[in-house]
């Protein structure tokens, strides 16, 4: 049986430092990783490949790592001023990575914090400087086309991803994240808002005005039109109404008694239209007289001999 314990104890220690001897000869690269290795502190090209990768050990040859992930920096409520004066209270964020780990670790010392530290400066330097360039309205307006936050964004972007770059850090974005007015610059920007809305209103008043106008005077002359029409054919249809009547005027002419007959006809005509009414009045009366004397005479007629119904 001691054999047996030997052997294995043997194996157990050819186990372990088989394991030992793997652990400090390789080392392993992970997706979101950069590795550098350096032999007797002098860095080779980082790794950015995921693996399993061999190495001599320590102190002859070394590994530092890198996040290569992308790292959201927020900053902080820090007060400037526009180029009308006007001061306000704004925050940015920055997105960032490592571009290159051995410029990065030769600049930052490879710690997050430095380079979080330069990144705060050089944001607050331009941010500061690119504010300056712009008004209010650029931030706060009731009209959409007056806000540039995108291209105060890239204004902004632009000169810190040139700097950044020679410390090995890549800028993606940088955003403004939060906006706060002091109370004079509230106050102020409330009223400018009134003016402008009141101006907006003022238009849109005018123009209705424009408009109703327009319409009140097409209408007008519609009218007119039509009613310049309704004339000339009023006077077009008299004219032609007294053409037609002109033969019988003239015949009434040369019969007076006749045309007194056929008014005081018409007259009873309209009288009696009423339906069922009762007058009292006397025959001799105008137009009731025709009921008793009957038509009138005239001149032909005298001369003619009265006829009268037998009994």
């Amino acid at each position: 049986m001691q054999p047996k314990g030997n052997l294995f104890s043997i194996l157990s220690g050819v186990i372990v430092a088989a394991g030992l001897l793997l652990y400090l000869l390789t080392f392993t690269v992970r997706e979101n990783e950069f590795a550098v290795v350096s032999t007797f502190r002098k860095p080779a090209p980082a790794i950015d490949r995921p693996g399993l990768y061999w190495k001599l050990p320590w102190p002859i040859q070394d590994v530092a790592r890198f996040d290569r992930s992308i790292q959201i920096l927020d900053g902080t409520f820090e007060e400037t001023y526009t180029t009308d004066g006007k001061n306000i209270i704004l925050m940015a964020y920055v997105a960032w990575r490592i571009q290159d780990p051995l410029l990065f670790r030769a600049k930052t010392g490879g710690e997050a914090a430095q380079a979080e530290a330069l990144l705060k400066n050089l944001v607050q330097s331009y941010k500061n400087g690119v504010l300056g360039q712009h008004p209010l309205k650029h931030l706060v307006s009731t009209e959409p086309k007056d806000i540039q936050f995108e291209a105060m964004e890239r204004e902004i972007l632009e000169p810190v991803q040139r700097e950044a770059i020679g410390s090995g850090i890549e800028v993606l974005q940088i955003g403004i994240k939060r906006l706060a007015l002091p109370e004079s610059t509230t106050a102020t920007v409330f009223e400018k808002m009134r003016a402008e809305r009141l101006a907006v209103a003022e238009s849109y008043r005018l123009e209705g005005e424009t408009q109703a106008n327009r319409i009140r005077a097409e209408a007008r002359r519609q009218a007119e039109d039509i009613l310049n029409e309704a004339k000339a054919s009023a006077m077009a249809l008299r004219a032609k109404a007294d053409a037609e009547a002109a033969p019988h005027y003239r015949a009434l002419q040369e019969e007076p008694a006749l045309a007194q007959f056929l008014q005081e006809l018409q007259s009873l005509k309209t009288i009696t239209a009423e339906g069922d009414v009762t007058f009292v009045l006397t025959t001799d009366m105008p137009p009731f007289s025709l009921l008793e004397q009957g038509p009138p005479k005239s001149e032909d007629a005298a001369s003619r001999p009265e006829i009268r119904p037998e009994p």
